[in-house]
């Protein structure tokens, strides 16, 4: 009866702890990129010698909480986050995506970083050096 018990405890316990997931992956597609974000940063450098310059620091703060949300059927949408803008703001548009290429209503940026929780895209002009990093947070 003991060893029995000393079974069933064991069973218990790696069925419990054994099935955990350390590290969720996420692979880039149009699948997981659908959802709610925010806008964490977006770097702006108006050429090769001018730093960087966080463009959200200048947002209204009406502005910093808005919502974009990404939807399967290939449109984004903008929508006020808890502090609201007087007149509100909204918008909307499309996007798609073709490998790292994705597209916001035919203008195109590369994703350079894409994990479960958020993702950066990127758009620059090599001829004179501008250059824009966006930075998105999943909700």
């Amino acid at each position: 009866m003991k060893k029995l018990a000393f079974i069933s405890i064991s069973i218990i316990t790696l069925l419990s702890t054994g099935c955990k997931k350390d590290n969720e992956t996420c692979t880039l597609s149009s699948t997981s990129i659908v959802g709610n974000y925010k806008i964490a940063s977006i770097l702006y450098k108006a050429d090769a010698q001018t730093p960087a310059v966080d463009q959200v620091t200048l947002m209204d703060p009406c502005e910093k909480d808005d919502i974009i949300s990404f939807l399967a059927n290939g449109t984004w949408t903008q929508a006020e986050g808890v502090t609201s803008c007087n007149p509100a703001n909204s918008d909307n548009g499309s996007w798609s995506l073709v490998g790292s290429v994705f597209s916001l209503d035919g203008d195109a940026y590369t994703i350079s970083n894409f994990s479960c929780t958020e993702m950066t895209i990127n758009q620059s002009d090599p001829t004179i050096g501008e250059s824009t990093a966006i930075r998105l947070i999943k909700q």
